[in-house]
C-alpha cells in the first residue's frame, strides 16, 4: 500500500497555541515556552539536554495536559490528511514524542483525525527519523524539522515535504535539495500532489 508519513508537532497540532499565550497558563510565556522553544531542539543531542527536555515536557504535560486535547488541528491539517487518505494512502503520524505522551496524543487524535490515519509511531528520539522513512518507505513525507530529511533517500519519495513554521522560513529549499517541497499551508496539498 502507498504511504504518507506526517509528522505531528507543528504539522498537524500547533504546539505553540498550547505552551505560548494561552490563557488558561496565566502568562504570555512561560518556562517551558521559552527553553522549548528558544532553541532549536533538533540541533541539540546531548544526554544532559535530553534529559532536560524531557523532564520539562514531563512537568509540562501533567500540568496543561487536559488543554491538549482542546487544541484544534493546524488549519486545514484534518482537510489535507482526508485527501491524502481518499488516494489511497495509509496515513502514518511519526512523532519523536516521547512515551509518557502517548495516551494524550493518542487521544487527540482519536477527537480530530481518528477516521485518516491508520497508524502512530513514537520515535522517543531513539533513532533519526530518517531512520524510520528509509524503513517505511513512502511516497509522501511532510515534517516541519529540515533536520529530519538529512539523511533521506530522495529518489524514493516521490513528494518530500517541508511544512513551514516559523523556524524554518529562513530556509532555502532548493539549496537542500531540489526535489525538497514547501508547503506553506495545508490547502497547498492538493496542488502538490497533482504535480
Amino acid at each position: 500500500m502507498r504511504k504518507a508519513v506526517i509528522d505531528f508537532d507543528d504539522v498537524l497540532f500547533d504546539l505553540d497555541k498550547l505552551i505560548v499565550g494561552n490563557k488558561s497558563i496565566g502568562t504570555k510565556y512561560n518556562i517551558y515556552s521559552t527553553i522549548m522553544r528558544g532553541v532549536d531542539l533538533h540541533r541539540l543531542k546531548t544526554t544532559r539536554f535530553k534529559f532536560l527536555s524531557n523532564f520539562l515536557n514531563k512537568l509540562f504535560f501533567e500540568k496543561y495536559g487536559s488543554l491538549h486535547n482542546n487544541i484544534e488541528p493546524i488549519d486545514g491539517a484534518v482537510d489535507g490528511i482526508k485527501y491524502i487518505k481518499s488516494l489511497g494512502f495509509e496515513v502514518i503520524v511519526l512523532t519523536t514524542r516521547s512515551e509518557f505522551l502517548r495516551d494524550i496524543t493518542n487521544k487527540w487524535v482519536e477527537k480530530y483525525l481518528q477516521e485518516c490515519t491508520d497508524e502512530i509511531i513514537y520515535t522517543n528520539n531513539r533513532e533519526p527519523k530518517c531512520d524510520y522513512i528509509k524503513r517505511l518507505e513512502p511516497e509522501i513525507f511532510v515534517d516541519d524539522s529540515i533536520v529530519n530529511f538529512n539523511g533521506i533517500e530522495y529518489g524514493k519519495i516521490k513528494y518530500p515535504i517541508l511544512y513551514t513554521s516559523k523556524w524554518n522560513k529562513e530556509y532555502d529549499v532548493s539549496k537542500i535539495n531540489k526535489k525538497l517541497i514547501r508547503m506553506n499551508k495545508w490547502n497547498e496539498i492538493r496542488f502538490i500532489l497533482c504535480n
